[in-house]
């Protein structure tokens, strides 16, 4: 198995035991950071696009959007047991099993992309940031959101928490992203939790 493999099979397993107390944990906290999120993004309310959510979990920032907007919802993540969670919450939202790094799509499909708390998660990071380049139709937008706390600390977060393959700083996401993407801007969205947005 190579790494790659051997990291989504890692998340897999970690994400799979964590389904059933990731919203009785996370949920609450999650959802104004969701909210936040979509706040910045300047998502238009009166008109049909499309949205994926990379890594979207127990679906709960496409539980907002399919309340508060008319958009064409669509969610992947590696745990099956996840996905079902969301399954149960949402009705109009598609879901299936896949990874950032090798999204099942055609170039220039959405309007938007979410990855919220995942970035940490992505077996190759630069690979997944050229996926949602890929997937964005010209003029879309990409939100980024993870945690950070300073180097150091996510140095050590990273060694003890499975599947993490390295937490950047917001300057360090930021830089990534203006690699591939215009008018990259950063935000604050909780915390420990901050938000960088680029248009293709």
């Amino acid at each position: 198995m190579d790494k790659e493999k051997a990291l989504h099979s890692e998340n897999k397993e970690f994400f799979d035991n964590l389904s059933s107390v990731y919203d009785p944990f996370f949920g609450n906290w999650q959802r104004g950071v969701h909210r936040r999120a979509i706040s910045k993004i300047g998502l238009p309310v009166n008109k049909n696009v499309k949205i994926l959510d990379v890594g979207c979990g127990t679906g709960n920032l496409l539980a907002i959007l399919e309340r508060e907007s008319r958009a064409e919802l669509y969610g992947i993540d590696l745990s099956e047991k996840m996905l079902k969670k969301a399954r149960n919450k949402l009705n109009l939202a598609y879901l299936k099993i896949g990874n950032a790094e090798n999204l099942k799509f055609k170039d220039k499909s959405f309007d938007y992309v979410f990855s919220v708390d995942a970035f940490h998660h992505y077996s190759n990071q630069w690979k997944a940031m050229h996926e949602f380049y890929r997937v964005l139709k010209n003029g879309g937008k990409l939100m980024i959101v993870d945690l950070s706390f300073g180097k150091m600390f996510n140095k050590i977060f990273q060694r003890i928490e499975p599947g993490n393959t390295g937490i950047h700083t917001p300057v360090d996401i930021g830089i990534i992203m203006q690699k591939l993407f215009s008018e990259v801007k950063t935000y604050r969205l909780g915390i420990f939790t901050f938000g960088s947005l680029g248009k293709k």
